[in-house]
């Protein structure tokens, strides 16, 4: 999915906060220059601290656990654009150079889209792929609504570039809601929730929640 308008990404403006554990993270070395990297680690590789200035996390909640801590940690300083990707990325984008590149080199005016090369169909009430999932009950506890139900898109392995007026339409005490979902245990249900929502999260404003872009 991609959400045209009239943002256009320019060089230095991104940077892309890659969820590791103990991956090979030779690749990093490939990515653009333009692009910065800020590394979350969650395994217990020695030499990823100081070899990619790494900032260790406790091991819970998936990668979304990772790409929460980001935006709450850099609400107030967020770039144009974030790319939120894992350590391992080529399993869900096999492409991943060229579509980088194609990002950067077009000039692509996007507020969102997925860099994950499979993307699915969805309904909250229930997802083909992982069934059981309490995609609904996570949603309306996150928004503070009572749907029931809604349409939407997933990459898999939630891997996608945002604008920041996308983030920052949802104040950061949302973030933090969202969080708690994730922040006490090493791989919750809630984690495969949030792999597939991301999308309905920047789409959706929080009742109550608007926040003004910087």
């Amino acid at each position: 999915m991609e959400i045209n308008n009239n943002i256009t990404i320019e060089k230095n403006k991104i940077c892309m906060c890659v969820a590791a554990f103990n991956e090979d993270l030779n690749w990093l070395k490939n990515v653009d220059k333009y692009i910065k990297i800020k590394l979350y680690n969650k395994g217990n590789k020695s030499d990823i601290k100081d070899k990619y200035n790494a900032e260790i996390l406790p091991n819970v909640g998936r990668e979304s656990h990772t790409y929460l801590t980001y935006i709450i940690n850099n609400y107030d300083n967020l770039p144009e654009y974030t790319i939120f990707i894992q350590g391992r990325p080529f399993d869900h984008s096999p492409k991943l150079y060229k579509t980088l590149s194609n990002i950067i080199t077009t000039n692509d005016k996007l507020e969102f889209k997925y860099i994950s090369e499979i993307i699915y169909d969805c309904k909250l009430s229930g997802c083909k792929m992982h069934r059981g999932l309490p995609l609904l009950k996570i949603y309306n506890d996150i928004f503070e609504t009572n749907i029931i139900d809604k349409d939407f898109h997933f990459g898999a392995g939630a891997q996608f570039i945002v604008h920041k007026s996308l983030i920052l339409k949802h104040d950061i005490n949302f973030y933090k809601r969202c969080l708690k979902h994730l922040d006490n245990n090493i791989n919750p249900i809630s984690g495969f929730v949030f792999e597939r929502i991301w999308e309905l999260i920047f789409q959706t404003t929080s009742p109550m929640h608007a926040h003004t872009t910087k």
